[in-house]
């Protein structure tokens, strides 16, 4: 059965579907009460954060991939906002071109101070070998912790006290808990299991490191949830004002991300994630039902010379791609259990903006 609202079906684990909606438009509807488009309620967040920051160099801290979203966000920040932003990119060595285009022309244009925090290469490459070889579906997810971990550690050390998120619910939607698990214990034991040794030197945000966050007074903002953030008019404006090139489908500037999506995943797991991007567009009005379900039924098929990118850099790739194993984040050791167990703490973290309302959901909730 599909949702008579957006494109989500009771196939994917936890999207129940009660009197025709499923539980991720139900999550959608509760965020647009709790985050409504409100110039006024921007306004204050915004001189909140000019506040925390009136002493030092830094208001906030803005990481960009060189993606529509966090362009957007530098602009809106830099331009109508007037935030004083230390911008960082954790480059995972899969950047395309346009992606570094993008990001040369914000950065230079805005006249912002630009970190880029760039791991060693083989480090990368052995933690994300080591979530092939486990075949579980989470393959972009070391990516996703990095940035996270990068971000607070800038933060404590520049002493910001908000980052501010180009993620919004009304583009992106949330992942179901089968299809994207995070968390630091979960990658520590996928290395632990592939390696036969602990994961060293790799940014992660463990439960210790948290609680110091915490302490430090840090909190994430997703400034794009208080306007009427149009996606594709914000491309067009981007393009005119910077010459900010579009890299077409969803996390494509990276071409690993890009990988993950559109070939790992479909391939080998039989994952479509177009299927939550494509509903978050329809259920803020951006896009039609019907023309979504279209878009569905086209073929992406990444760049030969990516995937042949892919195949020099992880020699065992194309053996997993044949294997029949499948695993999931509940065969490796996690968080997850002292997720729920101390679900109270994690729902008073949302309410200080320590923590995302959606991590709360869906970390705790399962829905």
């Amino acid at each position: 059965m599909r949702c008579s609202r957006c494109l989500i079906t009771d196939e994917i684990l936890g999207a129940t579907i009660v009197d025709g909606t499923c539980a991720y438009c139900r999550m959608h509807d509760r965020l647009e009460k709790q985050f409504p488009i409100s110039q006024s309620q921007l306004e204050r967040i915004v001189k909140r954060i000019k506040k925390a920051g009136r002493k030092n160099q830094y208001d906030c801290l803005i990481g960009i991939s060189g993606g529509c979203d966090s362009s957007y966000l530098l602009y809106l920040a830099v331009r109508f906002l007037r935030l004083r932003p230390l911008v960082v990119h954790f480059d995972n060595h899969w950047n395309t071109e346009i992606a570094e285009s993008n990001m040369e022309r914000l950065v230079s244009a805005l006249n912002v101070d630009f970190i880029r925090y760039q791991l060693a290469k083989e480090m990368y490459d052995k933690v994300n070998e080591a979530f092939f070889e486990a075949t579980v579906p989470d393959a972009d997810i070391p990516n996703d912790m990095a940035i996270v971990a990068m971000s607070r550690e800038m933060a404590m050390r520049y002493k910001i006290k908000y980052i501010v998120n180009g993620t919004t619910f009304r583009t992106e939607g949330s992942s179901p808990l089968a299809w994207v698990y995070m968390d630091a214990k979960y990658i520590q034991s996928v290395y632990q299991s592939i390696w036969g040794k602990p994961l060293m030197g790799f940014p992660l945000l463990t439960i210790r490191k948290q609680i110091r966050v915490a302490i430090s007074g840090i909190k994430e903002i997703r400034l794009l949830d208080y306007i009427d953030y149009q996606k594709n008019e914000a491309k067009k404006e981007l393009k005119k004002l910077f010459g900010w090139q579009d890299y077409g489908c969803h996390h494509s500037e990276n071409k690993y991300s890009a990988f993950v999506t559109y070939h790992l995943l479909p391939k080998r797991f039989g994952i479509d994630k177009r299927i939550i991007e494509y509903s978050a567009l329809v259920r803020s009005g951006q896009l039609r039902r019907a023309e979504a379900l279209e878009r569905l039924e086209e073929k992406i098929c990444l760049p030969k010379e990516t995937l042949k990118e892919i195949v020099q850099r992880y020699p065992a790739f194309d053996n997993i791609m044949k294997s029949n194993r499948v695993q999931s984040f509940k065969d490796f050791e996690t968080y997850h259990k002292l997720f729920k167990r101390y679900r109270w703490l994690i729902w008073l973290a949302t309410r200080f903006q320590l923590l995302p309302r959606t991590f709360y959901i869906k970390y705790t909730r399962e829905i």
